[in-house]
C-alpha cells in the first residue's frame, strides 16, 4: 500500500548548502561542493588533514552536470527505453510496436534482457540477435514480469513489475512465472471520451485465489529453462529470488497464505535440488526479507530476523547453520556492509531514543560494537571504501543538519557544516510524549507563526498511520512557507503502538483488528491536547491519504466524538476491498476474522459521524479502488448525514499535473472555511 508522503508530515531535513560533501572518491578522498556568492565550486579533500585541491571544470556547474563528469557514473545506466524502444550503450536494439519492458543488461554487459507480451527475451550485444526465452506468454501468462498485487505488495513498486535477475556469471536468468487465470478481475469504469470504457485487472481481494507462481531458470546460450521443484497443492507467496556470487545456487522465499511461516530456500542448479536454509514462524505474521548480504566469498550470509521482538541480524552459512547474532539489541536496526573491508559492518537503528537515529559499526563476529554518532538526533551515513573515514549527517525537528567527517573509531576530524541556531526562530517545534496503556506514544508539534499561548487555536494531524510506517522522526524540516503554520493551525504528528516504534509487540496488537488501536492511542493524544489552554477542542482535525484516509475516515466516524474534521483521500473503507496480500497479512482472511472485518470497516462506524469530512478519489485509482469511497457515501446517504466530496476522472492512487493543483487549493479551502473562518 503507497504511502502518500507529500501529504503526511515528512520530517525530512535540509541542509543549508555553504559546503556540501557530495560523496566519497577512494577511501583517502572526499568530494566537496562549495558555494559563496552563487559561485560553485569543487574539491578533492583528505578527510585526515583536510588538505583540499579544486578538480577541473567551470565553477559554475551544477551537481547534475558535477556527476556526469564521472563523479557519479553509477547512477548512469548504458540500457535505456526510449519512446517504448532499447537502446544499448546508444545503439537502438528494438524497433517494435509492441512494449519492452525493464531493459537489463547482464553482468558482462554482453547481454541485455527484457519482457515484452509477456514473454522473456535476451538479445545478444556481440552477435546483435534476440532470442525469445518463453513462448507461452499472453496477458494472464506473464514470464519475468510480475502480476500486479506481486508488484505491489511483495516486489514492490521501485521492481517496476520486472521478475527476471541475471546470474553473475550471465549465464543463467532467474525468473517468476505468474499464471493470472485464478485471480478474479476487476473492472474499473472509466468516464474518458463519447461512450467511455472498462479497464479490466486481476486484482484479487481477501479470501480471493492468488496468482500461480513458478520460478523457471534458463540458459541464455541453450534456451533451456528448468523449474524449481515446488509444492503445487500449497496456497503460498513465492520471490525474492537473489544468486549466490558463484552462480551456482539460487536462493528464494516461500511465505504460506497465512503469513506466519517463511521458509528461505537454497536450490543447487546443477543437480537442481532444494534446501531449506531456514525457517521463520511468528504467531501474527512474518515479512519477506528483502535484503540478505552475502559474506565470506558467497559462503556465509546476513539476513534480519524479528525472532526477539525487533529487527536485527543474523549471520548464518548456506546450510542454515547459525555462526552469530550480530547485534541483538531492543531496537531495530538496518545493517549494510563496507566495500572494502569484509570484516566491518555498519549498523543504523534508533537505540534509547525511538524518533532518533544512530550509526554503529561491528565486526562479522559480533565482537567490538562502535556508536559513531554521539548527538542527539537522526543521522545519516556514508563509509569511505575501506571504513577507515565516515561522513555523518546529523539534525533534530529545532536545527538544520550537522555535517562532519569522523574516524573509525568516532574521533571528529573535520566540521564541514555546522547551522545557524537562530533557523527557524519563529516556529516553535517540540518533541513530545503521551502516555497510554504500556506505551509512550511519540509525537512532534509544530507551532504557528506567532503563537501566542493565550490564545485558542485549531489543531490538524497528519497520519500515514498503516502498520510498521513510522512519521515521527527527531529530523529537521523548514515550515517556513507551510500553509497550516502560516495560517494559525497548530500541526501534530504522533506514532501508534503499531507504527513499528515498539518493536513487534507494538504491532502485533494491531492483528486481526486494524483500524482500532491506532484510532485509540490518536484519541489519548486527543485527550492530552485538551489539557493545553491554546487547543480548541472544537477544532482538531485529521488528514492522511491511502492507509491515511482510512485512519481519517475511522477518525470521523468511530473517533467521532474527538475528532471534528477531516480530509480523506482515497481511503481504504472496508477491507473486504482491498488487496489480499496487504490485508490478509493484518487480518487473515474474512471468513476467520469476521468480527475483526466488521470492527475495521468505516461503514460500521458511520452513524457516529457528526464532523466534516471531506473524502477525496482518483476515479481510476487501481491500487484503493473508488469503490471504497462510493460504499461508504452510499451508507452516509441512506443514514441522512452531510459529507462532503470530490472526485478526479481518470486519476489513479494519488495524481500530479493540473488536478495536483486543484487538490491543493481544496484542500486549503476546506481547512480555511472550517478552521479559519
Amino acid at each position: 500500500m503507497i504511502r502518500l508522503l507529500t501529504l503526511i508530515l515528512c520530517f525530512a531535513f535540509q541542509s543549508a548548502v555553504a559546503q556540501q560533501f557530495i560523496k566519497w572518491l577512494d577511501d583517502d578522498h572526499y568530494i566537496l561542493r562549495t558555494e559563496e556568492n552563487g559561485d560553485l565550486q569543487h574539491w578533492k579533500v583528505d578527510p585526515a588533514t583536510g588538505d583540499r585541491d579544486t578538480i577541473d571544470g567551470p565553477d559554475t556547474w551544477t551537481r547534475e552536470q558535477f556527476f556526469m563528469r564521472g563523479i557519479r557514473m553509477d547512477d548512469q545506466s548504458p540500457v535505456q527505453l526510449r519512446n517504448g524502444d532499447i537502446f544499448a550503450f546508444d545503439k537502438k536494439i528494438t524497433n517494435t510496436a509492441a512494449l519492452e519492458q525493464n531493459p537489463t543488461i547482464s553482468p558482462n554487459e554482453k547481454w541485455v534482457a527484457y519482457t515484452r507480451g509477456g514473454n522473456l527475451f535476451a538479445y545478444d550485444l556481440e552477435h546483435e540477435r534476440t532470442t525469445r526465452l518463453t513462448d507461452d506468454g499472453t496477458e494472464l501468462i506473464l514470464n519475468g514480469y510480475a502480476s500486479w498485487v506481486y508488484y505491489e505488495e511483495i516486489l514492490g513498486r521501485s521492481s517496476r513489475y520486472r521478475s527476471f535477475y541475471w546470474s553473475p556469471d550471465s549465464k543463467y536468468i532467474a525468473f517468476l512465472k505468474f499464471d493470472d487465470h485464478p485471480v478474479p478481475e476487476f473492472t474499473i469504469s472509466r468516464s474518458e471520451d463519447v461512450h467511455g470504457n472498462q479497464e479490466k485487472r486481476r486484482y484479487p481481494k481477501p479470501g480471493d485465489p492468488n496468482p500461480e507462481v513458478q520460478i523457471g531458470i534458463v540458459d541464455v546460450e541453450t534456451h533451456e529453462i528448468s523449474w524449481v521443484e515446488e509444492d503445487a497443492q500449497r496456497d503460498q507467496y513465492t520471490a525474492w529470488c537473489m544468486w549466490t556470487p558463484d552462480s551456482k545456487s539460487l536462493l528464494f522465499q516461500e511465505l504460506n497464505r497465512e503469513q506466519d511461516t517463511l521458509d528461505l530456500i537454497r536450490y543447487d542448479v546443477a543437480d537442481q535440488s532444494r534446501h531449506r536454509i531456514l525457517r521463520e514462524v511468528q504467531p501474527t505474521w512474518v515479512a519477506f526479507m528483502e535484503t540478505i548480504h552475502f559474506v565470506n566469498n558467497g559462503k556465509e550470509i546476513l539476513l534480519p530476523s524479528s525472532r526477539s521482538g525487533w529487527k536485527n541480524w543474523y549471520h548464518y552459512d548456506l546450510e542454515g547453520k547459525l555462526i552469530n547474532p550480530i547485534a541483538e539489541k531492543p531496537w531495530n536496526y538496518e545493517l549494510s556492509l563496507v566495500e572494502k573491508n569484509p570484516d566491518l559492518l555498519v549498523l543504523s537503528g534508533a537505540s534509547d531514543d525511538p524518533t532518533g537515529k544512530q550509526t554503529w559499526t561491528v565486526k562479522l563476529n559480533g565482537d567490538d560494537l562502535k556508536q559513531l554518532s554521539r548527538e542527539e538526533g537522526y543521522t545519516r551515513t556514508e563509509v569511505s571504501p575501506s571504513g577507515k573515514y565516515f561522513f555523518l549527517e546529523t539534525s533534530t525537528v529545532r536545527l538544520p543538519a550537522t555535517t562532519r567527517i569522523v574516524s573509525a573509531d568516532g574521533d571528529l576530524l573535520q566540521d564541514i557544516y555546522t547551522p545557524d541556531e537562530t533557523t527557524d526562530n519563529e516556529i516553535q517545534v517540540e518533541k513530545f510524549k503521551v502516555p497510554t496503556d504500556g506505551y509512550e506514544l511519540p509525537g512532534i508539534i509544530i507551532y504557528p507563526k506567532g503563537f501566542d499561548a493565550q490564545k485558542e487555536y485549531p489543531v490538524l494531524f497528519s497520519v500515514y498511520g498503516g502498520p510498521d510506517a513510522e512519521a515521527v522522526n527527531d529530523r529537521y524540516r523548514s515550515w517556513s512557507e507551510d500553509f497550516m503554520v502560516n495560517n494559525g493551525i497548530i500541526r501534530i504528528a504522533v506514532d501508534h503502538r503499531g507504527s513499528g516504534k515498539f518493536g513487534k509487540r507494538g504491532l502485533d496488537e494491531l492483528h486481526r483488528s486494524l483500524g482500532t488501536h491506532e484510532i485509540d492511542d490518536l484519541i489519548e493524544v486527543v485527550k492530552w491536547l485538551y489539557e493545553k489552554p491554546y487547543v480548541d477542542r472544537n477544532r482538531i482535525g485529521i488528514t492522511g491519504g491511502s492507509y491515511g484516509g482510512y485512519v481519517t475516515a475511522m477518525a470521523l466516524t468511530y473517533g467521532a466524538e474527538y475528532f471534528t474534521h477531516g480530509i480523506s483521500l482515497f481511503p481504504v473503507t472496508d477491507w473486504r476491498l482491498y488487496d489480499n496480500v496487504y490485508t490478509e497479512r493484518y487480518m487473515d482472511r474474512p471468513e476467520q476474522n469476521t468480527g475483526g472485518y466488521i470492527q475495521a470497516s468505516a461503514m460500521t462506524h458511520a452513524e457516529k459521524l457528526k464532523g466534516k469530512l471531506l473524502l477525496v478519489h482518483g476515479m481510476a485509482d487501481d491500487n484503493v479502488h473508488a469503490q471504497n469511497t462510493m460504499q461508504l457515501i452510499s451508507k452516509f446517504q441512506k443514514l441522512g448525514k452531510e459529507f462532503e466530496l470530490m472526485v478526479y476522472p481518470g486519476k489513479r492512487h494519488g495524481w500530479r499535473g493540473p488536478e495536483r493543483g486543484h487538490l491543493t487549493k481544496l484542500t486549503e479551502g476546506f481547512w480555511t472555511r472550517h478552521f479559519l473562518e
